[in-house]
C-alpha cells in the first residue's frame, strides 16, 4: 500500500475504498503484507489495455517516485528496464549514481540500462550531428 499511496500521491486512507473494491471484486489479494493481483492474467490484461506510450511514461514515473522515496536502486531499475527507450537526463543523471550500488547486486541490470542509454542517446547524437 505504502508504494501505491508513493505512485498515486493520494494518502492511504483515500485508497482504502478503491483497494478495498479491488480485494471485494477478486482482482486484488493479500500478499503477506503487500497486494498483488490475484491471478497474472488479470495484471497482464490491465497492463496490456494501456496504450504503450502511457504504459512507457507511468514506468518512467514510478521510477523517479521511487527513487525518490529512497527505495531501492533495484526496484527504480525495475521499473527504467519496463520502458525501453525512455532516456531522459534524469535517467542518466539517476543511472550514474546507481550504477556502483547496482554493479555488484545487479551487474546484468545495469548493463541492459547502460546499454540503453548509451543506444538511445547515441542514436539522438547521429540525428543531430549526421555524419
Amino acid at each position: 500500500m505504502e508504494h501505491l499511496s508513493l505512485l498515486t500521491g493520494q494518502a492511504a486512507p483515500a485508497l482504502a475504498d478503491v483497494v478495498a473494491e479491488a480485494l471485494v471484486a477478486g482482482v486484488l489479494a493479500e500478499s503477506g503484507p503487500a497486494l498483488a493481483f490475484r491471478h497474472g492474467l488479470i495484471r497482464q490484461a490491465l497492463y496490456e489495455s494501456m496504450p504503450g506510450g502511457l504504459r512507457l511514461a507511468l514506468h518512467r514515473q514510478a521510477a523517479q517516485a521511487l527513487a525518490c522515496a529512497g527505495v531501492p536502486e533495484e526496484a527504480v531499475a525495475e521499473q527504467l528496464l519496463a520502458a525501453p527507450g525512455v532516456v531522459d537526463d534524469w535517467t542518466v543523471e539517476w543511472l550514474v549514481g546507481a550504477a556502483p550500488a547496482l554493479i555488484s547486486r545487479a551487474p546484468h541490470v545495469v548493463l541492459d540500462l547502460l546499454h540503453r542509454a548509451r543506444d538511445t542517446l547515441g542514436a539522438a547524437d547521429r540525428a543531430w550531428h549526421p555524419a
